[in-house]
């Protein structure tokens, strides 16, 4: 057993390196290029340090973004803003790989993240290996003999028409056009952490996913929200093309949803864990939800449009259970009464 970490400081030695079944490392398996004398930690390209990595991608970075060791960063990456490379052309690059004086390339390394969001235009990702999904903002992204382990989502159809691969390129899963309602937020969750920030106060009006997400702690959807200049709250957990199709349902997963914000609507995913309705005009919109529905004194105007309830829904007064609203495509397998 290894306590720490495992570099390898060539390509040969990581490729031709085994770990058998009895063994064990505490740390990280991981391809490192060691370069002499140079505080490559403290450059703001190339780097070892995965917070200077992420750190030179957002829009006050550089241009051309250099790993020198393969990383696992457990937050999401953003590409943003617009650099002039070397000829003075509008281009951004991540560089997955090192190279000799003669630009042989003698190492490719992979970094693995949540996702990597697009925000620059032309930009390039070059050599090896990206594990998480990629979401593209802008026009002409390049992968260049490099592979994405994961989904990329388009969110606009120049986005996806001006994308190009090379033949050394490759993707794991999909590529999928995606319409946000309001893809100017932001309003994409991928973790737990993010699906309650976005629901907050302080959250966005639309709380979109792009995965299942299971959290222990309860989901308290809160604050006002407008769009549109209307107060309005939607929680999304789908995705959908160009023609607004749903292509993929999610899954949130919680000991509880507390809904205390106004004409809320929770559309066209599952939840599992119990309901509490607090807010005027909530509305379940072609949802699956596994667990109890209560609906509070104040929640008046609940509505269930093709939704099925494995499980009961209370309501906590005769009046609030004589307004509620269920369509005939609708089913609670248990009961429906004041309780």
């Amino acid at each position: 057993m290894v306590e720490g970490n495992v570099y390898y400081t060539n390509q040969a030695a990581k490729n031709t390196a085994t770990i058998d079944a009895k063994s064990k490392v505490t740390g990280e398996v991981l391809l490192v290029e060691i370069i002499e004398g140079t505080d490559v930690v403290t450059s703001a390209s190339t780097t070892y340090d995965k917070d200077v990595f992420r750190k030179s991608m957002w829009a006050n970075g550089t241009w051309i973004i250099n790993t020198l060791i393969d990383m696992n960063i457990d937050k999401p990456l953003v590409l943003a803003g617009e650099f002039l490379n070397s000829r003075g052309q509008v281009q951004r690059k991540i560089s997955l790989y090192s190279q000799d004086a003669d630009r042989n390339i003698t190492r490719d390394f992979t970094v693995t993240a949540p996702s990597l969001t697009i925000l620059s235009p032309n930009a390039r990702i070059h050599g090896d290996i990206f594990v998480g999904d990629v979401y593209v903002y802008a026009n002409n992204l390049q992968l260049v003999a490099n592979k994405v382990v994961g989904d990329i989502y388009f969110t606009t159809q120049e986005a996806k028409n001006t994308f190009k691969y090379d033949a050394k390129s490759s993707i794991t899963g999909e590529q999928i056009l995606i319409q946000l309602d309001a893809v100017v937020t932001p309003s994409l969750y991928t973790n737990a952490e993010e699906l309650h920030k976005n629901v907050s106060a302080t959250g966005t009006w639309i709380a979109y996913a792009d995965r299942d997400v299971k959290t222990d702690k309860e989901i308290l959807v809160t604050g006002e929200t407008t769009y549109n200049n209307i107060v309005q709250r939607k929680i999304a957990p789908y995705s959908q093309d160009a023609a607004r199709k749903v292509t993929r349902r999610f899954t949130i997963t919680a000991p509880k949803m507390t809904i205390e914000s106004p004409n809320t609507r929770f559309e066209k995913g599952d939840f599992v864990g119990d309901v509490y309705v607090t807010a005027t005009n909530f509305r379940f919109n072609e949802a699956k939800v596994t667990g109890n529905v209560y609906v509070s004194a104040t929640a008046t105007g609940f509505k269930m449009d093709k939704t099925t309830i494995t499980g009961n829904v209370y309501y906590a007064t005769q009046a609030v259970k004589d307004a509620a609203i269920i369509d005939a495509a609708s089913k609670v397998t248990g009961v429906q009464e004041v309780k």
